[in-house]
């Protein structure tokens, strides 16, 4: 793999979530800009890259707020946004719905789940990963509003957040087996920010976009070939289970996960016989999977991958980490994009 355009450290610290089962437990805290990793960002050799495009309207443009709005979090909070003017985003899914909104001008500060766009990122204060937040980073920033993940902390830097009078919104992790959650995300997010109305309109859109996704990959479908998600994280691999949203993906392409065949209904190590008996035709992972495991034949040669029909054809596909790991705005594309994959 050719790392040309960005740095193997920026590359590493972009950690995903549900399919991130070993991510890492320490990221830099800088609120330096950093880049993102896109699937324009990177050629490889060996790999069926899985290029992706933003869809032709988007992102949209967002009339003005409804505030003040009062919402009830994850954590069961009720709790009042009065300004919008500069948000903290802590995971890589809320960035990508608020820019599809059209308040990427309101986002002051990401963390390193975000990965798309990467034309925004570049310009954004970056302050680590999600998990290992530092409170004098965020606050910096000077955030009117904090809008985060159920796992964002430490629980320190939330509660100084909340002392120095910014709205933390805890925002439901969703992900799971319904492609359709990603228009949930969408409409929590816009409740948050005091555009229901707006945000229930791009939740039809990717809705709609979902659902005939789906409908072109099952016409398209010949063969259901077996593929098998993989997530290295540091020096180990992890084969995601049922409860990810890459397995999902990979149904509806026409595909059937390992996961499936394993019943493997969470992320479990990777062993060299656990790919024995499923023998995948492809292997998918993410531009973080594959440099963390050292590039694209280091990724073939890991024991258990090397010996399957995907590695003997290097029929390896990499995708954006927040196109494949996560439904969002894009997900009907993630699915087009694997059913062209599978079927071609």
């Amino acid at each position: 793999m050719i790392l040309s355009s960005l740095s193997l450290a920026a590359l590493i610290s972009a950690c995903g979530k549900t399919d991130d089962p070993g991510a890492a437990k320490t990221a830099a805290t800088t609120t330096a800009p950093v880049a993102a990793v896109t699937s324009t960002s990177l050629v490889t050799s060996t790999s069926l890259v899985a290029t992706t495009t933003t869809a032709p309207t988007w992102p949209l443009t967002a009339p003005a707020a409804k505030l003040p709005a009062t919402v009830t979090d994850a954590n069961g909070a009720s709790v009042t946004v009065t300004s919008i003017d500069r948000i903290a985003s802590l995971q890589g899914d809320i960035t990508e719905i608020l820019w599809t909104l059209g308040l990427g001008d309101k986002i002051a500060v990401v963390d390193t789940t975000a990965t798309y766009p990467d034309s925004m990122l570049k310009s954004k204060p970056n302050a680590g990963f999600f998990r290992t937040l530092s409170a004098e980073g965020l606050l910096a920033q000077k955030p009117t509003l904090a809008l985060v993940h159920p796992g964002a902390g430490p629980a320190a830097v939330i509660d100084a957040l909340k002392a120095a009078g910014v709205p933390v919104v805890v925002i439901p992790e969703l992900n799971g087996t319904d492609l359709l959650e990603a228009s949930k995300k969408i409409k929590l997010v816009g409740d948050a920010v005091g555009l229901s109305d707006h945000a229930a309109k791009l939740a039809a859109q990717v809705e709609a976009d979902i659902n005939s996704a789906v409908a072109e990959a099952k016409a398209a479908a010949t063969t259901s070939p077996v593929a098998a998600y993989i997530v290295p994280r540091g020096t180990q691999v992890f084969l995601t289970g049922l409860d990810s949203p890459s397995n999902a993906i990979i149904a509806a392409a026409g595909g059937t996960s390992a996961a499936k065949l394993l019943n493997l209904k969470t992320a479990a190590a990777l062993t060299p016989e656990s790919l024995i008996g499923v023998q995948p035709a492809f292997l998918v992972s993410t531009f973080t999977g594959v440099a963390q495991a050292g590039g694209d034949a280091a990724f073939l040669a890991i024991a258990g991958i090397a010996e399957t029909p995907a590695a003997k054809s290097k029929k390896l596909l990499v995708f954006d980490d927040s196109l494949i790991q996560q439904f969002g705005p894009r997900t009907g594309q993630a699915v087009r994009q694997l059913s062209a994959k599978f079927q071609g």
